[in-house]
């Protein structure tokens, strides 16, 4: 969106918009009256869910995708695995992160005879593939919830589509797809939906109950100024995904509505039949720029003009209709001088001058002369025929890469000279511009403009049904991509502000990085724009002006039809560009197409991280070994070489190792390219963090663990003596575990997968879960603990595990270690409001060690894992595995040393006694039970009057502090508080 006023921005709320990257004095920024979406539905393209839909989450600003099978263990890598299996080496994957399936696989092919002259033969080839691997492309899917929509050839590829049901309802942007050439089948793609469950509708409002409230629903929060018209769509109720970054958070069943506001708007609603509940909206208009002309600019009002040719115009000369040729010629009879009048309307564009009436010419002319009509001096007559002139130009040049695109038979709709400004959209028929202000130039006027609303409308009209689908970030980067391509300029956009300068530019100094630079649709679709700007530049290099141009459109307009979000853009790069249904041996530009894309932060390459958890260290040991296995990479590009591997590391307490990095060395591998490097030892009863990076020979880096909200790995060194060990081979409630809380329960044994738990124990046969093969309960506290420990005189006192945890932003939900109550570890809480979106997600699991001795006095330890949850997005939960309470042997309490985790110890002068060391070698302090010479009073003591800083007070009243209400050393609170306290924050948001 450019920039809007009041007056249409709730209006406008939704849609596909042009967005600004700067804005001068007096332009007025995109607004929106509705209140802010809480989350989007991905696969619909533009879906928003509506306020009051009992889903909470944040927006989606794009795809994200990953590359590799995952960590060993998990759902996803299991069925890789099986697929791996049945089709040999050589095939690759890239992965929906959110809904864990493929986007896209592809490899050495499969011989597939006859598909691609026989439409019959491919239809056979896909249904085999797509029921050979279902699991994979599909999980909880049945081969009946399939419907073939689509086998297109164009002479290089065979494309076969089928969309996705569920109880004979659609899912929406539920697809599968695979990719023939050579008589080869080479890429499969799946848009599918992981186990869909419903709840069906008890019961169907009736029509004449239902659109009212509708009407009313979007009416207030969308802002219009009338109550709209609410039809019936076409097409039965269909199952709407409700998706997040990191998981699918609902689906709902729903009915279809139209919506019409006349020109505030049109939009899509899904309903929920039995209540009249607006689920979700989706609009139809895409926002944007535009600019046409006859007598024409060149690219906008700040530079010369110049006379083009009105290609297909209509006229009437001497009373009789006309059309003009593809140069502008017309003919007429009897021969002799006449007067041609024109309109801005013909079989290619209609122009509709929203402001007023249709322009029309008059314009005389003679037998073999020139007649020109220009619209100078006259905004409003200027936008009329610049729109014209424009959208022809565009649809031209898009018939060069795609002449059998069926939408190119019919006119497109350009209505021009809206009453707003600092604006252009597409509202999924027709591309619309808006008059002039101080601010901005009429949107018509700008060339770059009006290509990138087609930019819009191609990808509409262009994607093919159940192979590609609709991203709102790609559609404003390929919109960009396309005015860039026409111009040969990457600067998108010149002269909206009445100077020369961009809008966007898609080769900026420094590239914008996939996933890095991820955020409003307009600024992610920069990433797509600058990756293919750079292919493009790279492809006439390499290849010449003519040769280069038409290989970047051909890959470009592939994209376009079959990607369904900017990463799976590079698989179709290349499947457009093989030559021989085999993705395993190269395509002929595979290195300019990964390097492209590499620099923007896409590529195929992942790896797997190997360590030890805890070392005990021999005599003369100061290091520990780090093994990285770095697959996925292309062998035969330059760009894509590891040129390396660093490994990072910080001490996880005081200054033990000190901070340091050192460079890995590879060794030979049959797993492909293996790194080794060793990182220092922490002290004895010490820990380090660490994280690798992966180098790349294009200047990327890759770095893991994958977990933004716990970036870096443990290791722990030393001699321990086990208080408590267990390995879940055996079941813990058999040995005094404990559970409790309101939620799902937690269960013992060999895991069943799911959507975010490991399929397998860490070691062993078993682990404890919580919510085994689903996610936690919304708006409950779930907790397990262990037996009660005696950890004798120890002071320093470690909890040592293997966690693979999925859970929420802290801001919304907690998972908690707490030792006596007192809390030892949580989740990270990005704390950014509704949209704290730093979910904490394992994809392997981690070693951890937890120090517990500053968090309970002992000698006695409760151990408990939390999980306290709001209403609303709910992951995995907890997974745990090889469980070890240990203690340092080096660190005594009693034995007159201090160690590190002591605040003192006075050997057998420790006590309980007035200004001792305490026995448990902490500081005598207010609140510990013991009258101490500098305190009045102890309220540890049960001192009826006695203050929380230990001083006498008349009245009880007065009283208050830390430790009157009872449990723990000074300055903490009993369990049952503080989970009240938590409780309450997440109601107050």
């Amino acid at each position: 969106m450019l920039g809007t006023t009041p007056a249409l921005a709730a209006a406008l709320a939704g849609a596909v918009i042009l967005g600004l990257t700067a804005s001068p004095a007096g332009a007025v920024a995109p607004v929106s009256r509705a209140p802010s979406p809480t989350v989007a539905a991905r696969h619909a393209g533009g879906v928003v869910v509506m306020p009051g839909a009992h889903i909470k989450g944040t927006p989606r600003a794009a795809v994200r995708i990953e590359h590799g099978p995952g960590a060993a263990g998990s759902a996803r890598a299991s069925r890789w695995a099986r697929f791996v299996a049945q089709r040999g080496a050589g095939w690759e994957a890239s992965w929906d992160r959110a809904t864990a399936v493929p986007s896209r696989v592809w490899g050495p092919g499969i011989a597939s005879p006859g598909v691609m002259a026989s439409a019959a033969a491919a239809e056979g080839a896909a249904w085999a593939a797509l029921a050979a691997h279902l699991e994979l492309l599909a999980p909880g899917a049945a081969l009946t919830d399939f419907e073939l929509v689509s086998n297109v050839s164009d002479g290089d590829q065979r494309s076969v589509g089928f969309v996705q049901h569920h109880a004979g309802l659609r899912v929406v942007g539920g697809q599968v797809s695979v990719r023939f050439k050579a008589d080869r089948l080479f890429v499969l793609a799946s848009q599918a939906l992981p186990q869909v469950t419903i709840a069906r509708p008890r019961a169907r409002l009736p029509e004449p109950t239902l659109r009212p409230r509708v009407a009313r629903t979007l009416q207030a929060v969308l802002g219009l100024p009338q109550v709209p018209t609410v039809t019936p769509a076409a097409g039965a109720d269909v199952i709407l995904p409700i998706i997040g970054d990191d998981a699918v958070l609902a689906y709902r069943v729903v009915s279809p509505r139209t919506v019409d506001a006349g020109a505030a708007g049109r939009w899509t609603a899904w309903v929920s039949p039995d209540s009249g509940e607006v689920v979700a909206r989706r609009a139809e208009r895409q926002y944007a720029e535009g600019s046409l002309r006859i007598d024409a600019v060149d690219r906008h009002p700040g530079r010369p003009r110049q006379p083009w040719p009105a290609q297909l115009l209509e006229v009437t000369v001497g009373g009789q209709a006309r059309l003009t040729d593809l140069v502008g010629g017309v003919s007429w009879s009897p021969d002799g001088n006449t007067t041609l009048v024109p309109r801005a309307r013909g079989p290619e564009v209609e122009v509709d001058n929203i402001a007023g009436d249709e322009v029309v010419g008059s314009l005389p002319i003679s037998p073999g002369g020139t007649a020109t009509w220009s619209g100078a001096g006259d905004e409003r007559v200027d936008a009329q025929l610049q729109a014209f002139v424009h959208t022809s130009i565009v649809r031209d040049y898009i018939r060069r890469f795609a002449p059998g695109l069926d939408a190119l038979d019919a006119p497109l709709v350009a209505h021009v000279n809206i009453e707003d400004e600092c604006n252009a959209f597409f509202d999924g028929e027709s591309i619309n511009f808006f008059l002039s202000s101080d601010s901005c130039q009429n949107s018509a006027l700008l060339a770059d403009v009006v290509y990138h609303e087609v930019g819009h409308w191609l990808h509409r009209n262009a994607i093919i049904d159940g192979v590609g689908a609709f991203d709102g970030a790609m559609s404003e980067g390929l919109s960009d991509f396309l005015a860039a391509s026409i111009t040969g300029d990457s600067g998108m956009g010149r002269g909206f502000f009445y100077g020369d300068a961009p809008l966007r530019e898609l080769d900026p100094e420094d590239g914008p990085m996939w996933p890095d630079d991820i955020g409003e649709i307009h600024t992610t679709g920069i990433i797509f724009g600058a990756t293919f700007w750079d292919l493009r530049s790279a492809l006439i290099t390499a290849l010449g002006e003519e040769d280069g141009r038409a290989t970047v459109e051909r890959l470009f307009y592939a994209a376009v039809q079959r990607a369904t979000d900017i990463p799976s853009s590079l698989i179709e790069a290349l499947a457009a560009d093989d030559d021989d249904g085999n993705l395993a041996n190269g395509t002929p530009n595979e290195c300019a197409i990964r390097a492209a894309f590499g620099s923007h932060g896409m590529r195929t390459a992942y790896g797997d991280l190997t360590a030890p958890g805890h070392v005990v260290a021999v005599a003369g040991q100061t290091h520990a070994p780090v093994t990285v296995d770095v697959r996925g990479a292309s062998p035969t590009c330059a760009g894509e070489q590891v040129t390396g591997v660093e490994l990072r590391w910080q001490p996880s307490v005081g200054n033990e190792p000190p901070r340091g990095h050192v460079d890995a060395t590879a060794v030979p591998s049959a797993l492909g390219e293996r790194w080794e490097a060793s990182i220092p030892l922490p002290r004895d009863g010490g820990r380090v963090d660490y994280q690798a990076w992966i180098r790349f020979a294009d200047g990327g880096q890759l770095p893991f663990p994958d977990n933004p909200a716990d970036p870096w790995y443990q290791m722990s060194q030393g001699e321990v003596v086990p208080l408590y060990c267990t390995s879940f081979d055996d079941d813990p409630f058999e040995d005094h575990w404990r559970q409790g809380g309101e939620g799902a329960g937690w269960a013992w044994g060999p895991g069943d997968g799911g959507a975010y738990d490991p399929e397998e124990p860490f070691t062993g046969t078993s682990f404890l879960q919580l919510a085994p093969g689903t996610t936690y309960e919304p708006d409950a506290l779930s907790w397990v603990q262990l037996p009660r420990i005696d950890v004798g005189a120890y002071s320093d006192v470690h909890l040592q595990y293997r966690r693979w945890l999925t859970v929420e932003d802290g801001f919304f939900d907690q998972a908690e270690i707490r030792a006596n109550g007192n809390l030892v570890w949580t989740n990270l809480d990005s704390d950014n409001g509704d949209r704290s979106t730093t979910h904490h997600v394992d994809r392997e699991w981690r070693y951890i060690d937890h120090g517990l001795s500053t968090r309970f006095a002992g000698p006695l330890l409760d151990l408990r894992f939390n999980l306290i949850s709001d209403g609303g997005l709910e992951f995995g939960g907890w997974n745990l595995d090889d469980l070890c309470v240990v203690a340092n042997p080096a660190s005594i309490c009693g034995d007159g040393v201090r160690s590190p985790t002591e605040e003192c110890d006075a050997g057998d002068a420790n006590g309980n006694q007035p200004d001792a060391c305490r026995s448990t070698c902490k500081f005598a302090t207010c609140g510990d039970g013991v009258l101490d010479s500098d305190e009045e009073c102890d309220p540890g003591a049960v001192t009826p009057t006695c203050t929380a800083s230990c001083a006498f007070v008349d009245d009880p009243d007065e009283l208050g502090g830390c430790c009157g209400a009872g449990g723990g050393p000074a300055g903490t609170l009993p369990l049952g508080a503080m989970v009240g306290l938590l409780l309450l924050r997440r109601r107050r948001r």
